[in-house]
């Protein structure tokens, strides 16, 4: 095994014998978190760090925090635009305009010589 793939494969590390290391999934969810990590080019001292941050981490809880954020910005965005349908309408139009002179100077440039 290569020195990268143990270090992987090791994720997260510290647990003992007493200690209840996570779920198959957890496992399998630290070991490619380490691997990314590693690609985007941290070293072993940074990738303790984060280990040390995640171990014990509660992965589904975290992620029913995530979907109730995003719930609620998703009714608070849908309410503004029910109370204030002109300026959702006139932000929507400057998008599309934006997006139609973004798009016909890109096919300039690139008839241009």
């Amino acid at each position: 095994m290569e020195p990268n793939e143990e270090k992987v494969a090791n994720f997260p590390s510290g647990s003992t014998g007493d200690q209840n290391p996570g779920t198959e999934k957890e496992k399998g969810i630290a070991g490619g978190i380490a691997e990314m990590l590693e690609k985007m080019g941290l070293n072993e001292q940074q990738l303790k760090t984060v280990r040390d941050s995640i171990e014990g981490m509660n992965v589904e809880e975290s992620l029913e925090k995530a979907r109730t954020y995003v719930n609620d910005s998703l009714n608070k965005a849908r309410e503004y635009a029910k109370q204030n349908p002109g300026v959702v309408i006139g932000g929507l139009s400057a998008l599309v305009i934006a997006a139609g002179l973004l798009t016909a100077s890109s096919a300039k440039r690139r008839n241009e010589p």
